[in-house]
């Protein structure tokens, strides 16, 4: 009865790993480079740009590294004293983050430690992260938002602002300002927009996790056969 019970939990853990999680994907593409924004759960959302480096369009093609961003139509009431946003960029090691500021990027204003300056008078309905020191562009970047209060993203989908910059932390090119069309609702089991490939996927682990449970079984019956 005790190995019946240990493979039971063992299998319904295994299945449980291996259930897929609804997810939703934002994705523009726009001079040549691939913006993707991912529902990872209620109070985070993760960001993957592709193709910065290698974009042949002469507006971004001498940008070097990446400055800031701006999120709006997420429903965040930045208003409340301890409201907070962090963006975490994985990428190098240890990974960068920055604090999100109820601010907003403008296009006239990008300049290298000032790119997001926090709003004093009233709500601008959205947040603003700005790297400092600004980070290598590179062909695929991802980034993880972690926000202190859920979102609700607007019909229109997220409204996304981004400033690629040269090694003077100097605009380059125009500021990106568009909404990001929803594209899909995915299946992942893991709800992240990309995974490590240092790190398994829960489905690789759920599978090692049933493996595990079966070798387990068969030691218990070669076991009880002896002894009977």
């Amino acid at each position: 009865m005790k190995f019946k019970s240990l493979f039971t939990a063992t299998a319904l853990a295994a299945c449980a790993a291996l259930t897929p999680v609804a997810q939703a994907s934002y994705v523009l593409t726009f001079q040549g480079v691939t913006f993707t924004m991912d529902v990872v759960d209620a109070n985070s959302l993760s960001l993957r740009i592709q193709n910065a480096l290698s974009t042949t369009d002469a507006d971004w093609a001498p940008a070097t590294h990446f400055g800031a961003f701006s999120l709006k139509d997420l429903g965040l009431d930045f208003s409340v004293g301890n409201a907070t946003a962090v963006a975490t960029y994985f990428g190098i090691n240890p990974n960068p983050t920055a604090n999100g500021v109820r601010d907003d990027l403008n296009a006239n204003g990008i300049n290298d430690g000032a790119d997001c300056e926090a709003q004093t008078n009233g709500q601008t309905g959205s947040v603003c992260f700005d790297f400092d020191p600004d980070v290598l562009l590179l062909d695929d970047m991802n980034f993880q938002i972690d926000f202190s209060q859920n979102y609700t993203i607007g019909a229109n989908g997220p409204h996304l602002k981004v400033a690629f910059v040269d090694s003077q932390g100097d605009k380059v090119g125009s500021l990106l300002s568009q909404n990001l069309p929803f594209t899909a609702s995915s299946t992942s089991s893991s709800g992240l927009a990309s995974s490590s490939g240092d790190i398994p996927e829960p489905s690789s682990s759920g599978l090692a996790l049933l493996g595990l449970g079966l070798v387990g079984a068969s030691f218990a019956l070669r076991r009880k056969s002896h002894q009977q």
